[in-house]
């Protein structure tokens, strides 16, 4: 026994075609669609008018693609070499990259800035390392700073970092107390006034301080300035 078509698509295109004719005919056509799409019921055409046979003749091939369709899904899917046959694979509806020739599997690796993931194992990207790494140096060098400027550097180094803007080496440590001595002429009490004057004013570097008094400073519009550029501070220098 055949199988019984339960149903069928009926597009807007239908509905747009039909529109065009006079509404006693529409009737007509509708039935037409029906008996064609559910049980292949050739209407008799040579009764219908030009307008319907006109509007049959475009909703015809749309119904013919839909029989295929449905009859091939009836006998298990569409013909060999048909693309509606590629079908995925029942356990893994995801698509899948090409294994290599060798079948040798390809790591697979997803990176952000903290997790990289490579052949299912997980490995933390720890930034805090390297923090800490830079923590260690900044202690070693505090330690061989002379006792008088060691607070007021400690406290510059404290402030850098907030920024974000941490010294990277040594030698740019160095740097850095080596300008701080020559701006206060290795005075305590002026480093701290010069420090003080930076961090008040969320600068990045230091500068010499002004020597006129306030009402001199409101009357001149330049100062003896200290203005450092990046080889101040060291080539790692951020």
């Amino acid at each position: 026994m055949a199988q019984e078509r339960k149903g069928f698509m009926c597009y807007r295109s239908f509905r747009d075609a039909i529109n065009e004719l006079p509404i006693e005919e529409r009737l007509e056509v509708y039935e037409s669609i029906v008996d064609y799409a559910l049980d292949k019921i050739e209407p008799e055409t040579a009764k219908m008018s030009g307008a319907v046979r006109m509007a049959w003749k475009l909703i015809k091939p749309t119904l013919d693609a839909d029989w295929t369709r449905w009859q091939n899904g009836c006998q298990g899917g569409a013909p060999a070499g048909n693309q509606n046959a590629r079908k995925q694979p029942k356990n893994n509806r995801e698509t899948t990259e090409k294994q290599p020739k060798n079948n040798q599997k390809q790591p697979t690796v997803y990176q952000d800035s903290r997790i990289k993931i490579e052949d299912s194992r997980l490995e933390i990207v720890d930034n805090s390392k390297n923090n800490i790494s830079r923590k260690n140096i900044e202690k070693e060098f505090l330690s061989e700073v002379e006792v008088d400027f060691r607070e007021v550097v400690e406290e510059w180094f404290a402030y850098k970092r907030e920024r974000g803007e941490q010294y990277k080496s040594k030698r740019a440590m160095q740097h850095f107390v080596t300008q701080l001595r020559t701006l206060s002429k290795n005075s305590r009490k002026e480093a701290e006034a010069i420090i003080g004057r930076s961090m008040a004013n969320n600068w990045a570097g230091i500068f010499e301080q002004n020597k006129t008094s306030n009402n001199d400073q409101r009357n001149n519009s330049t100062a003896n300035t200290y203005r450092p550029s990046f080889s101040d501070y060291g080539e790692d220098t951020i």
